[in-house]
């Protein structure tokens, strides 16, 4: 650039050459498309002048000026060379944004003589945005151009086919039955499509059968695809043995699979394995070890986890304070709550739900519908908001009644666990007239099942109402044996019209079950009665 400068101050005209030299030199795109605005006002710019520029752009990521130069020469009829495309699908490629695909697209049809490179630029662009079927397509086209694909060409395909995962597998064995080189890259990259960990697994063992050490990537993307802790935690091990250094990626991986296997020790020792690599947690690390730390009621330690990120200055999340919900206490529930309102943090309905559910566990209906009403307010409240604050008024059936009748006048779709949570409240109190009337309710929309039946036939039990008790009983049966006679179809693998024909083997399997339940069903009845009338006759 010096040297550029140089010559117009000694009052020398530079070449274009000069020109095409400074521009493919310089860093900076923007140094480059101050050198082409200058020799355009020469109107001497040409077509490697303009390939130069297009180079700048590139390494700088900035595609929309590489496509803009690109434009430009197209504009000033030079024909655009294969190395022009080339530089500028390149471009498009390393921004690594997903709105760049088309363009790529349009770049491939204008090149005359294509090669494989500018195929896997196309394939590469787009942070696997495009559309599978597209990928599909250019592989077709790369046959019909007689052109062999490259390791490059594998991972490319296979992650644009992230969504289509199965497909992506067949695809690998497809590159592997056409003698094409399959490198660890290309089967990391086959790893972190995988939505199954047996694939995840299969692929990895398919790495040291080609003779080649696994990376780190490798073992992050089967860790993460492992569900179960103990294995991930084997996996964790082994990376370390083959001298690999686990990075944060890797420990938040296996402390996650330990979080979905219940495994809450296994995830302290992780995080203190992680400290002592002098590695730093971050929100991730954090949020799995309290997850699974929730998950299996160690309130002591999740609050624990919670002070050392304030400690630590870590900023915690709303799934962060979820996870400690899930398992507090209710006023510690409330506490945390009056916490994410000082922060930034919003409360979502995840988070209001599981306050909701620990006032259930200490059966404060209070505090329920205090946080049902706000959650009311902000109009997120579901279902299973309304189910989780009937269950909390076990010790209150007027309020579990006005919030069954509440669930109705919103147009929410009631289901099973609506009724019998519902049931059960006013199993508590006798009110099986109550029962009886939301057991038809369930009846009506066919969403009860043989325990809304049970829930009933207590409450009547509670409630002393014996006929009721023998109808509801009768009615069970049907259902059982309806239940067991459709069971026992499935298994023998009738059809709809097979079943007239197998109906004397299926009611004979049918009569022994009725006969035995009939005669279970009358003893507990009787006995029931038996006991009540002892114990606490009624006085007359």
């Amino acid at each position: 650039m010096h040297l550029l400068f140089s010559l117009t101050l000694q009052q020398l005209q530079p070449s274009v050459i000069s020109y095409g030299s400074a521009i493919a030199a310089c860093g900076p795109w923007r140094v480059a498309e101050f050198l082409l605005r200058d020799l355009q006002t020469f109107k001497d710019a040409n077509l490697i002048v303009y390939s130069a520029g297009i180079n700048a752009c590139g390494k700088a990521a900035s595609w929309r000026r590489a496509m803009c130069f690109f434009n430009e020469l197209q504009r000033k009829s030079l024909e655009a060379n294969a190395i022009t495309s080339s530089a500028t699908i390149s471009a498009c490629e390393k921004a690594n944004v997903g709105e760049v695909w088309p363009y790529t697209l349009q770049l491939l049809e204008l090149m005359v003589h294509i090669d494989v490179m500018s195929c896997n630029a196309v394939l590469s662009a787009g942070d696997g945005q495009k559309p599978w079927t597209l990928a599909m397509a250019l592989l077709r086209d790369l046959q019909m151009w007689y052109l062999r694909p490259t390791p490059v060409t594998c991972s490319a395909s296979v992650v644009s086919m992230k969504d289509q995962w199965k497909k992506a597998m067949h695809l690998l064995v497809d590159f592997r039955n056409a003698q094409v080189e399959v490198n660890v890259i290309g089967y990391s990259t086959a790893q972190s499509t995988c939505q199954d960990w047996r694939w995840a697994m299969q692929l990895f063992q398919e790495i040291r059968a080609t003779d080649q050490l696994p990376t780190l990537i490798s073992y992050n993307n089967l860790i993460s695809i492992v569900s179960e802790g103990k294995k991930a935690l084997e996996l964790l091990a082994e990376c370390t043995g083959i001298q690999l250094q686990p990075d944060i990626v890797t420990f938040n991986a296996a402390i996650s699979a330990c979080e979905k296997s219940n495994l809450w020790q296994e995830a302290i020792a992780s995080i203190n394995t992680l400290q002592d690599r002098h590695l730093q947690c971050d929100v991730i690390t954090f949020n799995a070890v309290i997850s699974a730390c929730g998950k299996c009621q160690k309130l002591q330690e999740a609050t624990g986890f919670l002070e050392m990120m304030e400690f630590l200055q870590i900023q915690p999340t709303v799934i962060t304070f979820n996870s400690v919900i899930s398992s507090a206490s209710w006023p510690l529930a409330m506490m945390l709550l009056r916490m994410m309102e000082e922060t930034t943090l919003q409360a979502d309905l995840i988070t209001c739900n599981a306050a909701i559910g620990c006032c259930e566990r200490d059966s404060c209906w209070q505090g329920a519908l205090q946080l049902l009403r706000r959650i009311v307010r902000s109009g997120i409240a579901d279902l299973i908001s309304y189910n989780t604050a009937i269950a909390a008024a076990r010790k209150n059936w007027i309020l579990a009644l006005a919030l069954f009748n509440e669930v109705q006048c919103r147009c929410l779709e009631l289901d099973v666990i609506t009724y019998n949570t519902s049931i059960r409240v006013f199993e508590a109190f006798g009110k099986w007239r109550t029962a009886i009337a939301l057991l038809e309710m369930a009846e009506r929309s066919n969403t009860m099942n043989l325990i809304t039946y049970s829930e009933v036939i207590s409450t009547c039990e509670r409630g002393f109402a014996p006929l009721e008790m023998v109808i509801l009983l009768n009615q069970m049966e049907r259902l059982c044996i309806s239940a067991a006679q459709k069971r026992w179809a499935a298994k023998m693998g009738m059809s709809p019209a097979q079943k007239g024909e197998g109906q004397s083997g299926g009611s004979e399997h049918g009569s022994n079950f009725q006969e035995v339940f009939t005669w279970m069903s009358h003893c507990r009845v009787v006995l029931c009665f038996w006991i009540k009338a002892v114990l606490f006759p009624r006085k007359t």
